[in-house]
C-alpha cells in the first residue's frame, strides 16, 4: 500500500511498518467528484511513534482517512458501517491499485492512482 501513498513522510513516522488492515472498522465512505475518501478505525493499534501532542492523551487506537485519488470503477454492496472488515490493497497493473473493502461492513471496490492521507486522529478504544 504504501508505493501508493503520496506524501508518506508523516504516515511513515508514525507506523515505520504499515499496520494490519485486517481488522478494521469502517466508518464513512465520502464521493467528492474524482475523489473517494475511506474513513475507518485501528481499534487497539497506535502509532509506533506518535507526535508529542498524542502522547499524554491516553489514546490506543487511531481514525485514519484515506483519499483514493481519481478512482475508477467504484462497486459498493450492502455497505453498512461501525462493522468490522478488512481493507485490502491489490496491484492490478503497473500504478493502479485496487482497493478492496470486505466483511460485515458489506464490500467496497475501487481502483485508484495514488493514495494519500486525509486525516489521521488518536483515540480511546475502551
Amino acid at each position: 500500500m504504501i508505493e501508493y501513498l503520496v506524501h508518506s513522510n508523516f504516515y511513515r513516522k508514525l507506523f515505520p511498518s504499515d499496520p494490519n488492515f485486517k481488522k478494521i472498522i469502517f466508518i464513512e465512505l465520502t464521493i467528492k467528484s474524482n475523489d473517494a475518501y475511506i474513513t475507518f478505525d485501528l481499534p487497539n493499534i497506535f502509532p509506533e511513534n506518535p507526535p508529542r501532542a498524542w502522547r499524554g492523551n491516553k489514546s490506543n487506537s487511531t481514525r485514519l482517512v484515506f483519499s483514493f485519488l481519481s478512482y475508477s470503477n467504484l462497486m459498493i454492496k450492502k455497505l453498512s458501517t461501525e462493522n468490522f472488515c478488512s481493507l485490502d490493497f491489490l496491484e492490478i497493473e503497473k500504478n493502479i491499485c485496487n482497493i478492496q473493502l470486505s466483511g460485515e461492513a458489506g464490500i467496497l471496490s475501487l481502483d485508484c492512482q495514488f493514495i494519500s492521507i486525509g486525516g489521521i486522529m488518536p483515540y480511546f478504544n475502551e
